[in-house]
């Protein structure tokens, strides 16, 4: 997104008598040329956190719910609605429940609010949804529409000012842009060897989400000098992406 990303892991206890723990992931997204692979991305992506938060060796009855939260700047199944919602179902059966405990959600700034889709949800202002989703994609002040949004801005404008953090995150962004770039090139000359498409994505995934995990783990350790001082060394990044392997 320009101006600012969110990319947030929440758990919620749902309930104090039955303590059902639910997993939010949210993601932003702002590449249309992603718009294919999306999808199985977004599978990708609640794959590995399944197996993040599920001890080995545990009842699979243990597994928390999880939600993942995509918001996104383009359409991303061109149906032109801002609310968009993907569960497993029986096709067989669409009646029949099958509860895996997943759900993902798809929210697109720019589209057309249905009530009729939000209705049960309990959703009444869809407005207030969509002001919110426009600000986090383009975070200009025109966006700033409410009092909520305000408090939000406020923090981010703060945040913003921190200089070892504005420059930590532009210098993983700036790394996480070449990793792509040098991925889709090496994964062409592959392709033209192999034809090996889905391969290549699924690589530029991985490493996409390495060096996130890496950023996210110093970051909580109040560790990001160690993270600046990777991006100016190859060796230096691989060492420490092998050790968080280990």
């Amino acid at each position: 997104m320009h101006g600012i990303r969110v990319d947030l892991y929440i758990e919620v206890k749902e309930d104090d008598e039955k303590p059902d723990v639910t997993i939010v992931d949210i993601e932003a997204e702002n590449r249309p040329s992603d718009k294919k692979e999306l999808p199985r991305r977004n599978r990708y992506y609640s794959g590995i956190m399944d197996v993040q938060n599920l001890t080995s060796g545990a009842d699979y009855t243990k597994m928390q719910n999880l939600i993942t939260l995509t918001i996104l700047s383009y359409d991303p199944f061109g149906l032109g609605e801002m609310w968009y919602e993907a569960r497993t179902m029986l096709t067989t059966h669409p009646d029949y429940p099958y509860d895996d405990g997943i759900r993902r959600l798809f929210l697109y700034a720019d589209g057309k609010i249905n009530e009729e889709v939000l209705q049960p949800y309990g959703i009444t202002n869809g407005e207030n949804i969509r002001d919110m989703l426009q600000y986090i994609c383009y975070s200009k002040k025109e966006n700033v529409k409410n009092d909520k949004i305000e408090r939000v801005n406020a923090i981010v404008e703060k945040v913003k000012l921190r200089k070892e953090v504005s420059v930590s995150y532009m210098k993983y962004w700036e790394y996480e842009a070449g990793v792509r770039e040098d991925a889709r090139a090496e994964g062409l000359a592959e392709g033209r060897a192999e034809g090996r498409a889905e391969g290549r994505a699924e690589g530029r995934e991985e490493a996409r989400g390495d060096v996130l995990r890496l950023f996210r783990v110093l970051k909580e350790q109040n560790r990001l000098d160690e993270f600046d001082s990777a991006l100016q060394s190859d060796d230096r990044l691989r060492e420490m992406l092998e050790k968080q392997h280990a």
